[in-house]
């Protein structure tokens, strides 16, 4: 037999076995034996063959409610969902699998992997933050719970580095008012973001930027208004060069300095 014919007919058996495999799957799907669907459901789990756990596992999950085999089915459920990357379905399967089951072997576990879950569906920066504090709260609530586990550090870590996120979200936001020339707002922004994250590494660009931000803030104000806000640029100023007496900005706050005294000199004249 040639070469190329025995790999042609290599090539056909070995097709005709994956159809004849995903005929079976399909077979299986289709059955009303909910025992055998959980039979292979397990096996297929147990294999590490997680995506084609689930939809078996989901098939018979109503049916062994309430029963002896409940509370794997919930668990292999969730950890399936989690293997395949459907987080916000694992994460409600692991949270639900927790109350459900409080002393369960597997409650540790579950906790840990629902704050997980959250961690590894939290959006990019530029998005909304919900999930990313839901993942915060979930990760304390674990180490609150389990002071002992091997995976305080862990979470720690992540509390870190989520809180790392909804800190640039939040000086991003305050930075974004300031290029759009919202001064006000930005020396609003800013002071929050530097009063919810104080150990911030931006903390000293964010307080310039707060002094720059008022003091132009008052450039554009009405007449009547511009001494009290250049007095208040002034002000934020004082704060700045108690925090930071050497500074790389102190060229350029020397000069708003300067236009601020001579401004309010200028408007009290009249």
């Amino acid at each position: 037999m040639t070469y190329k014919k025995s790999f042609f007919i290599s090539l056909i058996l070995s097709g005709f076995l994956f159809l004849s495999g995903c005929n079976s799957y399909d077979k299986l799907l289709k059955s009303n034996d909910v025992t055998l669907k959980y039979r292979a459901a397990i096996d297929y789990f147990d294999k590490g063959n997680y995506a084609q756990a689930v939809p078996l596992l989901e098939d018979v999950y109503k049916f062994y409610i309430g029963t002896a085999q409940a509370e794997t089915v919930s668990y292999d459920l969730a950890y399936s969902y989690y293997k395949v990357g459907e987080y916000t379905l694992a994460a409600f399967q692991f949270k639900t699998f927790a109350d459900g089951y409080p002393l369960s072997k597997y409650t540790e576990d579950a906790n840990y992997y629902f704050a997980y879950c959250l961690y590894l569906d939290s959006p990019g920066k530029e998005l909304d933050q919900a999930s990313t504090k839901s993942a915060i709260n979930a990760f304390q609530l674990f180490i609150d719970k389990y002071p002992q586990s091997k995976r305080v550090d862990e979470c720690n870590k992540s509390i870190d580095a989520l809180t790392t996120k909804l800190e640039q979200k939040e000086i991003n936001n305050a930075l974004l008012y300031y290029k759009i020339e919202q001064y006000k707002a930005a020396v609003w922004a800013m002071r929050n973001a530097l009063e919810d994250y104080p150990a911030t590494q931006e903390k000293e660009h964010l307080s310039f930027l707060i002094v720059k931000s008022s003091y132009l803030y008052a450039l554009n104000s009405v007449e009547e208004k511009k001494v009290d806000r250049f007095t208040s640029a002034l002000e934020y100023y004082s704060d700045f060069k108690e925090k930071f007496p050497i500074s790389s900005y102190n060229d350029e706050l020397n000069g708003i300095v300067k236009d601020c005294n001579r401004n309010i000199q200028q408007l009290t004249k009249k």
